[in-house]
């Protein structure tokens, strides 16, 4: 009976460290390709010389131009917003804020997914005091 009783913990136990969804290493893995991905959105805003005002219209630009930077993200939710003529990008799953970053800087500047919340999806950042 120990035995079993043991078994079926082992099992509980290994069951819920596999579904923690947003582990760590993952995430910093995917926050690195999101940093890459801000930095050049807020590039091609400030150096494409062409005049944008909707960042949904400037990141299907990107997309186009280079899938290969938006193909990490396939399974989420990418919001864009211009802001102080600075980009910033909000990834989401579902409505889980991930990831968000302000392109013009070399950081990456919150990682929600630490602390994720249902409702959460909604930009928390001041690109004004970031990119200073």
């Amino acid at each position: 009976m120990k035995f079993i009783v043991f078994f079926a913990l082992m099992f509980l136990s290994l069951s819920c460290s596999c579904t923690d969804k947003y582990d760590d290493e993952s995430m910093y893995d995917l926050a690195s390709k999101f940093k890459d991905l801000s930095q050049t959105v807020d590039g091609h805003l400030k150096f494409s010389g062409e005049q944008v005002e909707d960042g949904g219209q400037l990141l299907s630009e990107i997309s186009e131009r280079y899938p290969q930077l938006i193909a990490p993200f396939k399974d989420f939710t990418i919001m864009t917003k211009i802001q102080s003529g600075n980009v910033i990008l909000l990834l989401c799953d579902e409505n889980i804020a991930l990831i968000e970053d302000a392109g013009c800087n070399g950081k990456l500047d919150v990682n929600h997914w630490i602390d994720a919340k249902a409702d959460s999806c909604e930009f928390t950042i001041d690109s004004a005091l970031l990119c200073q």
